[in-house]
């Protein structure tokens, strides 16, 4: 397959006069929705590491590993992809749920003890690369090849994430299959793809509503429910803070 990989950088690279054109800053996208969040006027914000979930009279316990304990009527659940989770590529391996970000293990058995049941799944993330080193010049288009999407990490950083190879080769061997692509023979990697195995909740427990059949007022939204595509599990968080707000 040398050289018969395009990458398609129409909607992430650069602007030009399309009216398709998106640009989107990964950084400030997450920094603005933090702002908009902690600017809410009926919004507390707290932050902790949740190792237990106690169900006690119609009232959630909610227990940080801290000791920190809260109380709620109601509980959205989304742990992504950071229940027991290892990420790795090639002979790499690593207890994480994204590179530098713990995993929450003592939940997840907290869970288990509870009642809940967990399956294993898997998610790969492309590698990161030096947009420096991309040479677009030699961009081809063919309706055969395999389209990549090169998208920027942020206006503060040459570094762009390559969608489209997902991946836990070793970095050799991704350095190698990314370099057979025209426009990317001299890229370098800043960070290489990664696969991630974590758990996600058994189907049949939850109701169409994402509450469990068994514990009223706890739902849950997102990866937890095997979802992987971002438009889905975000349109699940809304449908979950929703049906959570109405059983208060």
């Amino acid at each position: 397959r040398k050289n018969k990989l395009a990458f398609n950088n129409a909607k992430s690279i650069k602007k030009d006069n399309s009216s398709d054109m998106v640009i989107i800053d990964r950084k400030r996208q997450m920094i603005k929705i933090k702002e908009i969040i902690e600017n809410h006027e009926n919004i507390e914000t707290r932050q902790g590491l949740v190792i237990e979930l106690i169900f006690d009279d119609s009232i959630y316990h909610t227990v940080t590993n801290d000791g920190t304990t809260y109380k709620s009527k109601a509980i959205i659940l989304a742990p992504g992809t950071f229940f027991d989770s290892i990420i790795f590529w090639g002979s790499y391996c690593i207890a994480a749920g994204r590179p530098g970000e713990i995993a929450s293990k003592r939940l997840l058995r907290n869970l288990i003890k509870t009642g809940f049941e967990f399956v294993e799944a898997k998610v790969y993330s492309g590698p990161r690369i030096d947009g420096r080193t991309l040479d677009l010049n030699k961009y081809i288009r063919n309706k055969e090849s395999h389209k990549l999407n090169i998208i920027p990490e942020g206006k503060e950083t040459s570094e762009l994430y390559v969608a489209g190879v997902m991946t836990a080769n070793s970095e050799e061997e991704q350095l190698k299959t990314l370099r057979e692509i025209k426009g990317l023979e001299n890229v370098i990697i800043t960070r290489p793809g990664y696969g991630i195995k974590y758990n996600v909740l058994s189907p049949l427990q939850i109701n169409k509503n994402l509450e469990s059949k068994i514990f009223p007022g706890l739902f849950f939204c997102g990866r937890i429910n095997g979802l992987s595509e971002y438009e889905s599990t975000a349109a699940q968080g809304y449908l979950a803070g929703v049906n959570a707000f109405n059983k208060i």
